[in-house]
């Protein structure tokens, strides 16, 4: 059994009142309320349906964390509205949907190496690299002097249409880091 402090994002689990629904947590903060106790805020996904939900726990609250596998391999294509991946060790392919991946299909680029999670030999969901390269397409004209320590920002436009706030210096053709978790711009990539 999961407590609230395990809760963290990524984690996988099932609420011990709602067996058969697995959720993944997107994002949480906790908070102290005035004379109860703490309580963990939280954006979760169910990932057989796809819908995000905003959840309250509490500290009595039971989760149980799943049995999960995972798979690695590579996003190939989209297709419509499937998006096909391949197992690097049996090479087969699989087809997931758009309410599957959710937000992250926006992450996606040919041949990126990803991990398929299953559950009883079900892929349910995919576990992204937790910063993955891209590059700038559109960006406003650099300023000169500008550096990270200045704290100035812009907004580029990535290949693959993400917007995300980056560096004053940034231009486009440069590749950049971005951290999938959070969507913000987390460095220059050395490639």
């Amino acid at each position: 059994m999961l407590s609230i402090t395990d809760l963290k994002t990524g984690t996988i689990f099932s609420l011990a009142k709602e067996p058969g629904q697995i959720y993944e947590v997107l994002s949480y903060s906790h908070s102290k309320q005035a004379r109860g106790g703490a309580v963990l805020n939280t954006k979760i996904r169910n990932l057989k349906t796809g819908k995000v939900l905003r959840s309250t726990f509490k500290p009595s609250d039971k989760f149980e964390e799943m049995e999960l596998d995972k798979i690695e391999a590579d996003y190939l294509y989209q297709q419509g509205s499937k998006f096909v991946f391949m197992n690097n060790n049996s090479f087969e392919q699989f087809e997931l949907t758009e309410a599957t991946l959710a937000n992250q299909k926006q992450f996606l680029k040919e041949n990126l190496k990803i991990n398929l999670i299953s559950l009883n030999n079900e892929i349910i969901a995919i576990e992204l690299p937790i910063k993955i390269a891209y590059e700038v397409k559109n960006a406003p004209p650099v300023i000169k002097n500008a550096t990270i320590s200045s704290g100035a920002s812009k907004k580029v436009k990535l290949e693959n249409g993400l917007e995300v706030e980056a560096p004053m210096f940034i231009k486009a053709g440069q590749t950049i880091l971005v951290d999938t978790r959070t969507r913000e711009y987390a460095g220059r990539s050395q490639e």
